[in-house]
């Protein structure tokens, strides 16, 4: 919640970031994995599925 809700909130713009809502911006990544469920020696192994850029896919695995 701190790197999204909250951190748009803080800098007064959770009008337009901070949660998937329609009409705003939506730049996010898709992982194999959690990264806080993993052990830290495992985080290097995660793979990024997709990327999402303004609501657009801009990559995606395979």
């Amino acid at each position: 919640k701190s790197y999204t809700v909250d951190s748009a909130y803080a800098s007064r713009a959770e009008s337009i970031k901070g949660s998937l809502e329609a009409r705003k911006y939506a730049d996010f990544v898709v992982l194999s994995e959690d990264p806080t469920a993993v052990p830290a020696s495992e985080i290097s192994q995660i793979q990024v599925e997709s990327t999402w850029v303004g609501g657009e896919c801009r990559y995606r695995a395979g």
